[in-house]
């Protein structure tokens, strides 16, 4: 604050160019784009629902970087997100992503649990129901 004082004494044409540093950090910047989001979806007045198919057919590598980029808005008012997967691909694709890190089974657990709140699983199909 002193600084920005003294040049608006000596030139009060350079007031504007000298500012305070902002204190961004990105935690700050993503709390941010959250509740403008969720904001944007109240004035809306929208429920936002993605669905997201075959993500245990992608690779490991993009099937860590969707996860996590879902989980910038996974708690953000009015939004859901229903995912299809196959739960033991993406439990491997946790394991590759940390490949090299002496994981046990119960962490890759707790990342796809933190993720996923209500998990239904269904059934594989039986002779019957793929008969033509």
């Amino acid at each position: 604050m002193a600084l920005k004082d003294a040049y608006t004494d000596l030139k009060p044409e350079l007031k504007e160019l000298v500012y305070e540093k902002e204190d961004n950090s990105l935690p700050k910047e993503i709390d941010a784009l959250r509740k403008a989001f969720e904001q944007l979806l109240a004035d809306m007045k929208l429920t936002l629902v993605v669905f997201v198919d075959d993500l245990d057919r992608c690779l490991p590598n993009t099937t860590i970087s969707t996860l996590e980029a879902m989980r910038l808005l996974l708690h953000v008012k009015n939004t859901a997100f229903v995912i299809a997967a196959d739960e033991a691909m993406i439990r491997g694709a946790v394991r590759a992503h940390f490949a090299g890190v002496d994981i046990e089974s119960g962490l890759v657990t707790s990342y796809f649990d933190k993720l996923i709140q209500i998990p239904m699983k269904v059934p594989r199909l039986g002779v019957n129901e793929v008969k033509v």
